[in-house]
């Protein structure tokens, strides 16, 4: 059976902590036809010295080196200088603070086998505490939506923000990366995940598998947790614009009646439960109901804010 060549792009900035972790997942994949590509954003710790030595032992792993810091803001830079030496046909994501679990390649490459049409695929995750210690898994029910079975599908979920994709789950088809330009840039959201997938679901199909593809790590050192904690919604108005204006661009737009509002409720365990608030505005004519109904949702939301201040406070102080 024909076995593609997996390019592992790792963008790396200040991961001497963590890039043990993540570099040997790789080392320990059941599939290994692949290779690593790691672009260091000049980073000024121990993080290159140690992916030399694994470069001395397996070359497979190769590592680019800026010559000035990118930062954040500059992502689909240093995505796009991985891809443009990459040799593979599809392509894998894998910060250098994050790891793959042991059959990752080996679930996503299957239905590429098969089916060359497939623009991304995509799965269930766990994300670890700066220790790693598992705290929280995603994992998604099936939905033909999810599918991006029809053009626009993902774009509706994510504009709803009720959707996420994360970045060490995803496999792309080289081909239509290319196709589209590559890694991806928004003027109001600095990283190239969204703004990517959205390109991309122009493309082809998405696969979601229910099976755990990723560990993503949310450690006080991720550039990505720090630029979202500081950033009002952590960029969700922002993340909803983009995927309007993408749906606006080919012509399917939400219907104002299925709009929702999204809370997001955290838990004491750290999980996160989405609660939608309907806007009937076109179905509901009683106005004691509205009263009725706009008071219960402001009950909630002052529940919702005194839960979201206990939790910060216990979780910050047991994860970091």
């Amino acid at each position: 059976m024909k076995q593609p060549l997996i390019s592992i792009i790792t963008p790396i900035f200040n991961h001497e902590k963590y890039i043990n972790t993540c570099i040997q997942s790789i080392l320990e994949q059941s599939y290994q036809n692949w290779e690593q590509i790691i672009v260091d954003d000049c980073s000024t710790d121990k993080t290159c010295l140690i992916i030399e030595d694994y470069i001395k032992v397996d070359k497979r792993i190769k590592l680019i080196k800026n010559k000035k810091r990118l930062g954040i803001f500059n992502l689909s830079l240093n995505y796009n200088r991985a891809l443009s030496v990459s040799r593979g046909s599809l392509v894998a994501i894998l910060e250098g603070d994050d790891y793959m679990p042991r059959d990752k390649l080996a679930i996503q490459v299957n239905p590429y086998i098969n089916d060359e049409s497939i623009a991304m695929s995509y799965g269930d995750w766990i994300m670890v505490t700066d220790k790693g210690v598992d705290v929280y898994l995603r994992s998604y029910g099936y939905d033909e939506m999810r599918q991006n079975i029809l053009i626009g599908d993902i774009a509706k979920r994510f504009a709803k923000l009720n959707f996420d994709i994360c970045s060490p789950t995803v496999m792309i088809n080289k081909k239509k990366l290319v196709k589209i330009g590559g890694f991806q840039k928004s003027s109001l959201y600095p990283f190239t995940d969204i703004p990517t997938y959205l390109a991309l679901s122009k493309e082809g199909q998405f696969i979601y598998q229910k099976e755990i593809v990723g560990y993503y790590r949310r450690s006080s050192q991720s550039e990505w947790f720090n630029f979202a904690s500081s950033t009002a919604e952590m960029g969700r108005r922002h993340i909803a614009i983009l995927a309007n204006t993408f749906l606006n661009e080919i012509n399917t737009p939400i219907p104002l009646v299925q709009k929702k509002k999204l809370v997001e409720r955290k838990t004491t365990k750290g999980m996160s439960i989405f609660k939608n608030k309907m806007l009937f505005e076109n179905n509901l004519t009683n106005k004691n109901t509205i009263f009725v109904i706009g008071i219960f949702f402001k009950l909630r939301l002052i529940i919702y804010k005194i839960e979201q201040f206990i939790y910060y406070k216990i979780m910050r102080k047991n994860i970091f």
